[in-house]
Order: structure tokens, then C-alpha cells, then sequence
């Protein structure tokens, strides 16, 4: 038995010895490869300002001179209200637009990066944005998000001046069309100015969810659709106009106040409208002429006074003297404090505006003067002569 197992073990040890040199001959023969590794390429935090799919059809912005960078500097340090930040920051994206080439002409949109309008010192940047906010609505820019899957860099698109009428004329159609829609899903039964006007904003509002737009952007765009379904010989108090805006959104469940400073929503909606009111009349789009306010919204009446009696009656209040006063203020300023009328200066593309009455207020800078400023091109500017005036 013992020599038997031996002689199994010395089977087994000579097979193992034998197929060991076959197999050291095949690794031998086996051709060398290096393995291969995947580098991970380098990519900074911003690698391109716009979509590289879309980097031939838009014009990379260059620096401005340092020249005009202190002008722009100095001019938005002595700048005092909204009207003349606007004209500043139309002026700023004037001056890309010429230094793309005097030969031919600029190609847009032209990509302005955001850290162009960090570098701006203003007292209150806070106010640029606002402005920004309401060309955007206009369709002057266009804001462009930092994305790093999509490899894009903040910034923003300027299309440029002709752009605007486009967009007014696109606005008002939408504006049209919603109400057509509206109509005929209502068929014969009337519908009061607040489900029309909450139609109108509640279509809006969908779309400035979709294109991700600020609440100054779409309060824009819903002032601009609103005015569009006015009669354009019938006076339009702003007052009245923001109370409109205010009721929509209240029918539609979409009246929130988004302010930082935890302002009521009535307020947030109607310092809105006055920036954008502010901003249009600085953009030459609206032109002003004084008259006199015979009628005030007898709601914005109402708020004025209530809020008058809270404060008085609050037990914060150190000086109760001064809030009767503003009370007797405000009584004063609705009955006899001059108001501004505005028309539109479209008038050659057939898109046309109200008149809209609004009270002149000093401190947010509303101006009383008509403006020349470099929005309108030179054939829309032609075309004022036609346009209907409180003198006419």
C-alpha cells in the first residue's frame, strides 16, 4: 500500500513539473501591453460663458477701456434715482455693442459676463438689478445662469435695441390670444375685469416659471399685458393698475410677498410697478406730460388711511403727532398732487399703449420730463408726431 501511494505522489509531482514549462513558455510569448488609464482632464470652475453648442452664433464680449470704466464709475456713484441708473446701464451695453467692430455690424446677442456688474460700485447694487430685471422683461437682455453640467458661466445676452419691439409686439399678441382663449371658454357668460385681468397674469405666471424669471421681470410683463387691454384714449391710474395686478394674483392664490424687508404683498406689488413704471420712462418707451389727477382709487385711499390709523394706534409709535400729520399728508397728496400721463411711442409697428396717469413721486425718483434715450431706434422715433397727447 505504502509503495502504491508513493507512486501515485510521484505521478502526480512529475505531471505538475512537465506542464510547468509549457505554461511559463506561453506567458513568455504573450505580447507585453501597457495598461491603459483614464486621466481625468483638468476643467476650471469657469470654463466657457456660453453653451459650446451655441458659441457660433454668439459674440464673445471684450473688456471696456479703463477709461470708460471710471466714466461708468463715476456716473453710477452720482446717480440718484432709478431713472438715471437705467440710462447708464443702457449706455454700458451700448458701449459692448461698439466695441465689436465698426466695420461690420455687431452680431447678437453679445454675452456680457456677471462680473462686468460686480465690479460696479453703487451705494445700493441692489438697484441695478432691479433695472436688469425690468430689461429683461422688455427684452433688451437676457439673464444666463452658471450651469457647470452644461458648461455655462453666468452672465447676460444683449440683443440689442431693435430686440424690444419685437418682444412688445410678441407681448401683445400672447396677450390677445390669452383673452381669445379665455372668451371662448366662457362662451356667454360675462366675466368681470378680475377674471379676465387673473387669466391674463395666471398665463404669465406659467411662463415665468418655465423661463425662471425674477417677481420684478414677470410684474413687468404682466403691467406691459395689462396696459395692452386698455382702450389707448382711456386714462389708467398705476394705483388702479397695481390694485388690478393685486386682485388677479389674489384670485389666483399667487399673492405672496417675496421681500426681503417682510413688506405686505399689496406694497411688494406696487413698489414693483413703479420700478418698472420708473425704468420704461427712462428707456424711452413711455413718454410723460403733466395734468392734473381728478380721479383716485378710492381702495389705494382706503390702505393709505388704515395704515395711518395702525401706526397711530400702536403702541411703538413714540410720536403720535407726526402720524396724524402724515395722515393729513396723504389726504392732501391724493386730492392735489399732480400726476404724470404717459402714451407709448410704438406707434409704427402697430402696437399701441394707454394713456396711464401716474403720480409723480419724488422719492422714488419718478421724472416728469420726456426722455431721449437710446432704446427707440431712429425710424420708431420718426413716428412720434402721430401719437395722441392730453394737449391734443
Amino acid at each position: 500500500m505504502k509503495t502504491q501511494r508513493a507512486h501515485r505522489r510521484k505521478l502526480r509531482f512529475n505531471s505538475a513539473k512537465d506542464a510547468a514549462p509549457v505554461t511559463a513558455a506561453r506567458t513568455e510569448r504573450a505580447p507585453k501591453q501597457p495598461v491603459k488609464r483614464r486621466t481625468r482632464k483638468q476643467r476650471s470652475r469657469r470654463v466657457s460663458p456660453v453653451d459650446t453648442r451655441h458659441s457660433n452664433a454668439t459674440q464673445q464680449i471684450q473688456d471696456l477701456p479703463s477709461a470708460m470704466w471710471s466714466d461708468v464709475q463715476d456716473r453710477l456713484a452720482a446717480a440718484k434715482n432709478l431713472g438715471e441708473l437705467t440710462q447708464i446701464m443702457l449706455q454700458f451695453f451700448k458701449r459692448h455693442e461698439d466695441l465689436q467692430g465698426s466695420a461690420s455690424a455687431p452680431v447678437f446677442p453679445i454675452f456680457v459676463p456677471a462680473s462686468e456688474i460686480y465690479k460696479m460700485k453703487v451705494p445700493r447694487k441692489r438697484r441695478i438689478y432691479d433695472v436688469l430685471n425690468v430689461l429683461e422683461g422688455i427684452g433688451v437682455i437676457k439673464r444666463v445662469r452658471c450651469v457647470e453640467t452644461r458648461r455655462t458661466k453666468g452672465g447676460f445676452l444683449y440683443f440689442g435695441k431693435d430686440a424690444v419691439i419685437q418682444r412688445l409686439a410678441e407681448m401683445q399678441s400672447n396677450a390677445a390670444q390669452v383673452m381669445v382663449t379665455f372668451r371662448q371658454r366662457r362662451g356667454l357668460k360675462a366675466a368681470s375685469i378680475t377674471e379676465e385681468d387673473s387669466a391674463l397674469v395666471q398665463a404669465i405666471e406659467e411662463k415665468a416659471v418655465a423661463e425662471k424669471w425674477t417677481g420684478l421681470t414677470s410684474t413687468t410683463v404682466c403691467f406691459l399685458s395689462l396696459l395692452f387691454q386698455q382702450d389707448y384714449q382711456v386714462g389708467m391710474a398705476v394705483p388702479g393698475m397695481s390694485e388690478r395686478l393685486v386682485e388677479a394674483k389674489k384670485c389666483i392664490g399667487a399673492l405672496a410677498s417675496t421681500s426681503p424687508r417682510n413688506e405686505p404683498p399689496y406694497t411688494d406689488v406696487q413698489r414693483r410697478v413703479y420700478d418698472a413704471v420708473s425704468v420704461l420712462v427712462a428707456c424711452n418707451l413711455i413718454l410723460t406730460a403733466a395734468t392734473t389727477a381728478t380721479v383716485v382709487h378710492p381702495k389705494l385711499y382706503e390702505r393709505f388711511i388704515q395704515t395711518a390709523q395702525k401706526q397711530r394706534a400702536s403702541p411703538r409709535s413714540r410720536n403720535r403727532s407726526s402720524i396724524m400729520a402724515l395722515g393729513k399728508f396723504i389726504r392732501h397728496y391724493l386730492d392735489r398732487e399732480p400726476m404724470v400721463v404717459i402714451s407709448c411711442a410704438i406707434g409704427a409697428v402697430a402696437v399701441s399703449l394707454p394713456l396711464v396717469v401716474v403720480p409723480i413721486r419724488r422719492s422714488m425718483g419718478l421724472p416728469t420730463d420726456q426722455y431721449d434715450g437710446p432704446i427707440i431706434p431712429d425710424s420708431i422715433k420718426k413716428s412720434r408726431g402721430h401719437l395722441a397727447t392730453p394737449e391734443q
